[in-house]
């Protein structure tokens, strides 16, 4: 499902660029077109192919509690990526709101452990 949304998004991009950004950007693929497809490939395969694969293995091995456990710390591990990367400390109002976020999501992840399996 992922492949139609894209091409939808970027063929929106493309209207959008020729009606009110007078064609500004380089169509379809960019100046460096095989670089760009190439990369695209890539991360199809690699980030969605792969990363759905590994994903429905582990979720089918876990118990389903420690399985959200999980989504909630690639949140904050995508976060932390994203501030690296970024080099800086965000703004004060955006670091109140990402502390306040991961402290909710650390207590949620908390709670949730206190629940223990019952045998059938």
């Amino acid at each position: 499902m992922t492949l139609p949304m894209a091409a939808v998004g970027y063929a929106l991009l493309w209207i959008g660029d020729a009606a009110f950004g007078g064609g500004a950007l380089q169509m379809p693929f960019g100046p460096r077109a095989c670089e760009f497809i190439g990369l695209m490939l890539a991360i199809g395969l690699f980030a969605s192919w792969l990363g759905t694969l590994c994903w429905n293995e582990a979720s089918q091995r876990l118990p389903p509690a420690l399985a959200g456990q999980l989504i909630v710390f690639e949140t904050l591990a995508a976060l932390a990526y994203a501030l690296a990367l970024r080099g800086q400390a965000p703004a004060p109002g955006v670091l109140l709101g990402v502390v306040l976020g991961v402290v909710l999501l650390v207590a949620g992840v908390l709670w949730a452990l206190r629940v223990k399996p019952q045998a059938a």
